[in-house]
């Protein structure tokens, strides 16, 4: 029997994240122009910083970071 790949979880601008160890939730806002590759990583706002800091997309595949609520997705 194979198994079947590991599920990647990702995250889209105005989906709302919380972070496993503190349980702050954070604004995704989008992503860093300079990563490569692109979508490798997120710009968060949370609630105790005054700026959007750079997330590295394994803090959502490790789950120390999980998506709580997705934005809606428009309809084009």
């Amino acid at each position: 029997m194979s198994s079947s790949p590991p599920v990647r979880i990702y995250a889209k601008p105005g989906d709302l994240v919380r972070d496993t160890a503190d349980d702050e939730i954070g604004l995704v806002l989008g992503y860093p122009e300079h990563w490569e590759p692109r979508g490798s990583g997120y710009l968060i706002q949370w609630p105790s910083v005054s700026y959007p800091i750079e997330m590295d997309d394994s803090a959502l595949q490790n789950g120390w970071v999980v998506v709580v609520s997705r934005a809606p997705v428009p309809i084009v």
